[in-house]
């Protein structure tokens, strides 16, 4: 036998084996492919849930002040006019352990000349303190705020502010929020895995948007979240980015 008759089968059985060894690198490789591409069939959508809210907490405030050439005469008028102010939230119905007084805050009016100049001298001074009234009964807030001219028309120097109305279970509500935002976004993934003759897997990834707290059907929005405290009847919207992979 000669020397390449008897080479022949090593060379076969080496050549055999490294064409196995190609086969198995290409299934693992084709494998891995399909793998990074079935990872990449995601759809990612929006899902949103909005529902309307009734405000629970209302919060009324007024500037009450004074003015006199001596401070402690401008206190004097103040004490007296903040007493007129809680009469009054009493014959309104508004108990005593709903009313607050703020800090008392002074300034004083100094002589200013033509051109513009301030002189030094203290011409007067104001007084002045924030009456706030905070109730879980919003109608009686609301009526508070229509009420407060009564206060002006007895000679008090009131400023009011607009009603502040708050919605204090929102922490409650923004789980099932979210739950109905998910539903939504499934929906939608949905429709659109069907109109490819796909059909929805599992989530891969979710974001959680801002809570947007609008007055009743209201389109504004805001990409840091809104928060209406301006009226009664709201409505809470959530929005949830949702990643589903496609089967």
């Amino acid at each position: 036998m000669t020397d390449d008759a008897r080479r022949f089968p090593q060379v076969f059985w080496g050549l055999v084996a490294v064409a196995a060894g190609l086969v198995a690198a290409g299934a693992v490789v084709a494998g891995a492919v399909a793998d990074l591409r079935r990872a990449r069939d995601v759809v990612a959508v929006t899902g949103s849930s909005r529902q309307p809210i009734r405000a629970d907490y209302g919060v009324w405030r007024g500037e009450v002040s004074a003015t006199a050439t001596a401070l402690p005469d401008a206190f004097r008028q103040l004490s007296s006019q903040v007493e007129a102010v809680r009469a009054f939230l009493r014959e309104a119905g508004v108990p005593d352990s709903a009313v607050g007084v703020l800090a008392l805050q002074t300034s004083a009016y100094q002589e200013q000349l033509p051109g513009g100049s301030w002189t030094g001298r203290i011409l007067g001074h104001r007084a002045s303190r924030v009456v706030e009234v905070r109730s879980a009964d919003v109608d009686a807030i609301a009526a508070l705020g229509s009420r407060a001219e009564a206060l002006v028309a007895r000679g008090i120097a009131l400023q009011p502010y607009p009603p502040e109305y708050l919605y204090t279970k929102l922490a409650e509500r923004r789980m099932d929020l979210l739950g109905e935002a998910t539903r939504d976004a499934q929906r939608r993934a949905e429709v659109i895995a069907a109109s490819a003759g796909r059909r929805v897997g599992a989530i891969r990834e979710a974001r959680m948007g801002v809570i947007q707290v609008t007055r009743r059907n209201s389109t504004e929005v805001a990409d840091y979240g809104m928060y209406d405290t301006s009226t009664i009847e709201k409505d809470v919207t959530a929005v949830v980015r949702v990643s589903f992979a496609i089967e």
